[in-house]
């Protein structure tokens, strides 16, 4: 896919790690809110990404390996195809169209190919939410709480871009979507309320999300001005093989019967469809325009490939039925776009060869299944019975079941055991940050993999970071613009970024560097001159305001990395800033915890003592027990003004919004769940819908 650029990282790095982090915490009593091993630290809670409280991973939270966090993935994989079957059952459409709409919604390569990530579980839980939206009723309370759990499960699993856009399918599909055969809907002006409530009552369940994250972005704290990812869309996307793998040809010609249908609930998945579409198709102006915008508002069209295939997988069914009680004219102008189709697959099979990683080591069986599939329309037309039509949309699926989309899921193949060099460090440079160079070795330690392992990385590979981190060190080549790792070896930026230590293929390297232990496939070398991640600044300066930050730090780096470049961040920056040379100031790690570091300071002046972990709001800093400003350094870090002599420094995450937040969130979700439980004592509302459904809801 052109996002595919990433061979794997980000499904590592954004959600494995960072759930074995959190699972670790969790199993010693002890809610994570900082981690520590990725860059220079992310918190857990408020980095965009983070869905901690997924319901999904808790088997993961108990048994901490690779094949239970497979086992979490099915059990999401399952609850979306549960919820897709349910929703296509109560449409007015045979038990072969339900089928094929169930396997479409769960099998399409988009799913598959982000089932790792976050990006997926929203799609899952939109089946539910549109389930529970539909049984809805104006104060009718536990039907309106039952639609806000849902929304909140999709809060709490799924990607936040991702989640904003199923829920907009949601309630744009409730409000003017077709209705339910033999149920007298509720009003327009009620639904426009019902949907008032669930949203309001959902934002206020997911504040601990979302409330931290909003303040850091109004405040300007972050580092992108913009949301502008990777890689742009091209009309390749939707046609080559890596991109979807096909689109089925058999699946085009449903999609074109389709059309045909009249009815109004049909309108709206041909809509989002065309939406999807469109801007995915980026067009001459208009289209890659558009596209662009998105991408500037944060809203990287990447994600509309989940409203593509919702919209396909609703909208095929009905197709399905179409096509078999279709005039035959009509048969045979869908069957001649899906013989079409077939033509492009064949072309691209032949013209544009992808490696065997990014589709099957079958093509050939692959296109087999493709023409299979075009077939089982001609003999849909021919032949009838139910169990023949349940057969024939297995053979439609078929294609899609064949798992070229699967053999891109190798995270689970992965050797997360320990090693040699990795246990050494932890035992002789338990405070150092480490970088790995040269991604043949698949990384020693990949980027926020550090959270497995117990070391530092860094190498960062998440959603949202904060500072200058990427602006300032990241890689021109990395895959996406939240990304910095390495495939070259360079100290200098290294040290800046606070390693001492890197990791290198055993091979003598270019460069000299101390060997500090030989393992089996990389040894680890000590980045000569190297402050690590904390120092006295031996040269100082204060910010100046609209000049390049990096160019300022380089100015003073001259033949040393212990440098400053100081940021108030609301503190006023004292006009001199005090300088001190490496032979006289002296600072050692006490305590260093992921929420709590401890430093001994030894200087006969006062100085700038240097952490270099992320600035972030929430962290306080106290010496010998008074509170006292922290200054942002070099655009990332925690920089503290010691006074002379023996004193003890430290660093406090106690970030107060985060907790404040969270305690709204749980009493919230505490009562919409008490609330959905409840019994309607009154009895059904009398606006037709059947007494035994709500109950049953």
């Amino acid at each position: 896919m052109p996002w595919a650029e990433d061979p794997e990282v980000g499904s590592i790095g954004i959600t494995w790690a960072e759930n074995f982090y959190f699972a670790f915490n969790l199993k010693r009593g002890k809610l994570p809110l900082w981690d520590p091993y990725t860059g220079g630290g992310i918190p857990t809670l408020d980095s965009g990404q983070s869905r901690p409280f997924n319901p999904f991973r808790l088997p993961f939270y108990l048994f901490q390996t690779s094949w239970m966090y497979s086992v979490t993935l099915l059990l999401g994989l399952l609850f979306g195809g549960t919820g897709a079957y349910i929703w296509l059952s109560k449409r007015d459409i045979s038990p072969a169209a339900v089928t094929l709409g169930t396997g479409l919604f769960i099998l399409n390569p988009w799913v598959l190919d982000r089932l790792v990530l976050t990006d997926s579980a929203a799609y899952l839980v939109l089946p539910w939410c549109l389930l529970t939206l539909e049984q809805a009723v104006w104060r009718y309370w536990p039907s309106i709480a039952r639609a806000v759990l849902c929304f909140l499960l999709m809060g709490h699993s799924g990607h936040p871009v991702a989640c904003l856009i199923m829920a907009g399918v949601a309630f744009t599909t409730y409000l003017f979507g077709g209705r339910r055969p033999g149920i007298i809907q509720e009003s327009f002006s009620k639904r426009i309320k019902i949907t008032g409530v669930v949203s309001g009552m959902t934002l206020i369940g997911l504040a601990a999300l979302w409330l931290p994250l909003l303040k850091l972005l109004s405040s300007g704290y972050l580092y992108k001005k913009h949301g502008w990812f990777g890689f742009d869309y091209s009309w390749k996307s939707l046609v080559t093989l890596p991109s979807d793998m096909f689109l089925l040809p058999a699946l085009g010609a449903l999609l074109a019967c389709a059309l045909f249908e009249r009815k109004k609930l049909l309108t709206v998945w041909v809509v989002f469809l065309a939406i999807a579409f469109f801007i995915l198709l980026p067009l001459p102006w208009a289209g890659s325009r558009l596209s662009r915008l998105l991408s500037y508002m944060g809203l990287p069209t990447l994600y509309l490939k989940g409203l593509f295939w919702v919209s396909i997988s609703f909208l095929a069914p009905y197709g399905l039925d179409a096509y078999r009680t279709s005039k035959k004219s009509e048969a045979i102008v869908v069957f001649a776009v899906g013989t079409t189709m077939l033509g492009v697959s064949a072309w691209q099979f032949i013209r544009s060869p992808v490696p065997r990683d990014d589709m099957s080591a079958f093509p050939a069986t692959a296109f087999l299944l493709l023409a299979f599939g075009l077939l089982a329309l001609v003999i849909l037309r021919i032949a009838g019975g139910r169990l023949f039509a349940l057969l024939m949309s297995a053979v439609i699926l078929a294609p899609f079941a064949f798992p070229l989309s699967l053999n891109r899921l190798v995270w689970n193949r992965i050797d997360f055991k320990t090693n040699l060099v990795v246990e050494w460090l932890k035992a002789y440079r338990p405070h150092a940050r480490v970088a790995s160079v040269d991604p043949r070795l698949y990384f020693a330690i990949p980027p926020n993999l550090g959270q497995v392992y117990g070391v530092r990385c860094v190498e960062v590979n998440a959603a949202i970071f904060l500072n200058n981190y990427y602006s300032m060190f990241h890689h021109p080549r990395s895959a996406f613009y939240t990304a910095v790792f390495f495939d070259f070896l360079s100290p200098n930026v290294l040290s800046h970024m606070g390693a001492s230590v890197v990791l290198l293929p055993d091979q003598s390297p270019s460069l000299a560097l101390e060997l500090l232990t030989r393992g089996t496939h990389f040894s680890a070398y000590a980045i000569s001159g190297a402050h690590g991640r904390l120092y006295f600044a031996e040269r100082a300066c204060r910010y100046q305001e609209g000049s390049n930050m990096v160019n300022q730090i380089l100015s003073l780096s001259r033949d040393t990395d212990a440098v400053a470049v100081v940021e108030g961040m609301g503190n006023p920056v004292p006009e001199v800033i005090p300088e001190i040379p490496s032979s006289k100031g002296k600072a050692v790690f006490e305590l260093d915890d992921p929420e709590e570091v401890l430093v001994r300071t030894e200087c006969p002046l006062e100085g700038l003592l240097v952490l270099r972990d992320s600035w972030y709001p929430g962290w306080v800093a106290f010496i010998d027990g008074k509170k006292v400003p922290i200054f942002r350094v070099n655009g990332c870090f925690r920089g503290v003004l010691a006074p002379p002599g023996t004193h003890m420094v430290r660093f406090i995450y106690r970030p107060i919004l985060v907790y404040i937040a969270g305690v709204v969130s749980l009493l919230s979700s505490l009562l919409v769940i008490w609330v959905s439980a409840r019994r309607n004592s009154r009895g059904a509302p009398t606006i037709g819908y059947p007494k035994s459904e709500l109950v049953q809801w």
